[in-house]
């Protein structure tokens, strides 16, 4: 898979499928806005003068705004509406190529290492299970990432330190350079997927989630009896493994709560992780 890639277009549509603006429609305005002229366009384009004509007014019927201004001795441009429709959908383009990127890398698995979700309800000890579970993972000689979600906005720089003074300054990303550590603040517009944070962890051999728990991808639940009532994700085909203090009897593997070895090596078997 190395040598693959996806190859992604994007159409805008109506409810009836009808085409409002896609590549065509794109390069037809980016060719009137270079040229500033209808025929010059139809002869790039190699179609009719008619038939450019024809999807510039079937875009501007369904907008109900002029696109495109014609004028016998100044040409033909774009107005103000079709410069925006066309910078909105070059910058939609520009996001869905990068979003289908992320998910072609991480549903074929080209370079990047697998993701587990450590789900369970609130209370059960997922934190405390990962501190137990990455030295436990590492002493096989594998390097492992962690994602941990939070739901709201939170802080990780502190007011008055250089690096939180670039970002005060209008860095969209800062990047903390030292001997022995590096870390990132980035600005995003949208709460990131663990698919779409993938490309962070090239470097590890397995990445373990805390939060995102109703993701399709595989997790493993911890459960204890005395919390609640029944496991949460005994129903979720990508459930794993439970990790748990009571008498299961379950189709996929359960392991005792002190059982962090028996885990781990589950974990490295499933996935197929290269020791060292």
């Amino acid at each position: 898979m190395g040598s693959f890639k996806l190859l992604s277009k994007q159409w805008i549509v109506d409810q009836n499928n009808e085409i409002i603006i896609g590549e065509g429609r794109k390069e037809i305005l980016e060719t009137i806005e270079r040229m500033g002229s209808l025929n010059q366009t139809a002869k790039i384009m190699k179609m009719s003068y008619k038939g450019v004509w024809s999807k510039i007014k079937a875009t501007e019927a369904h907008m109900n705004t002029k696109i495109v201004h014609t004028d016998r001795k100044l040409g033909s441009h774009l107005t103000k509406e079709g410069k925006d429709l066309l910078e909105r959908y070059n910058r939609l383009k520009k996001e869905c190529v990068k979003a289908d990127d992320r998910i072609f890398k991480s549903v074929f698995k080209e370079k990047y290492p697998p993701l587990v979700i450590i789900a369970g309800m609130s209370g059960s000890g997922k934190t405390t299970l990962l501190e137990k579970l990455i030295p436990e993972i590492k002493k096989r000689g594998l390097r492992v990432g962690t994602i941990k979600h939070h739901p709201g906005d939170y802080g990780i720089d502190h007011p008055g330190k250089d690096s939180w003074r670039h970002k005060k300054a209008g860095a969209e990303t800062t990047i903390i350079s030292s001997p022995g550590l590096i870390s990132m603040v980035m600005d995003v517009n949208h709460d990131h997927r663990p698919y779409e944070l993938i490309s962070f962890f090239t470097e590890m051999d397995i990445i373990l989630v805390e939060g995102f728990k109703f993701e399709a991808l595989p997790k493993v639940e911890i459960f204890r009896h005395d919390l609640h009532d029944k496991p949460q994700f005994t129903e979720d085909p990508n459930l794993i493994a439970v990790i748990t203090d009571a008498d299961l009897h379950l189709e996929i593997p359960t392991f005792k709560l002190d059982d962090i070895k028996g885990l781990g090596d589950y974990l490295v078997g499933y996935f197929k992780l290269a020791k060292t």
